[in-house]
């Protein structure tokens, strides 16, 4: 029976050291379009119309997928209304500062329907100017962490956490 218990805790343990390792496949393969409209399906309906900007979190961190775009090359900082955003999100959900610095600029992506712009981590923003070029595909790890509305137009905030050209 020991041999069992031993065998079986082996198992475990590799398994959970394979999920660690492997953190990209906790991320769903999907399109834009259908990431976004599953994030929306989790929105609150009362901010739809904001004289000033309304910052919503989704606070849920399970939103996160895998999709497709096109690199447009274009790394810039955000405006001043997204850093403002990701400064507050990050202090909210992590007040003792952990992550404070890690979104401080965005790229431009494209889908076949629009361009829009994704945070990305500063530990890969060397990455992102050194190995692409405008027109590349690239599987980019997006998670979904908000909104900010202005008037009636809203702004969806996705951050990245890596990606790999195709």
């Amino acid at each position: 029976m020991h041999y069992k218990i031993t065998i079986f805790c082996l198992l475990l343990m590799f398994t959970s050291y394979g999920q660690q390792e492997n953190w990209q496949d906790t991320y769903t393969i999907s399109t834009y379009s259908k990431a976004l409209k599953r994030c929306k399906s989790f929105l609150p309906n009362d901010s739809v119309d904001c004289t000033l900007p309304c910052y919503n979190y989704i606070g849920l961190f399970d939103l996160k997928f895998n999709v497709v775009v096109q690199y447009e090359d274009s790394i810039t900082v955000p405006n001043e209304k997204r850093a403002k955003y990701i400064d507050r999100w990050t202090k909210t959900y992590w007040p003792n500062g952990e992550f404070q610095d890690l979104f401080k600029h965005q790229i431009l992506v494209s889908t076949a329907n629009e361009q829009l712009w994704i945070m990305i981590q500063e530990p890969t923003h060397e990455f992102y100017l050194a190995e692409l070029q405008k027109g590349d595909y690239i599987e980019l790890h997006i998670m979904f962490v908000g909104t900010i509305v202005i008037g009636t137009e809203t702004q969806y905030i996705f951050v990245a956490n890596d990606f790999l050209k195709l």
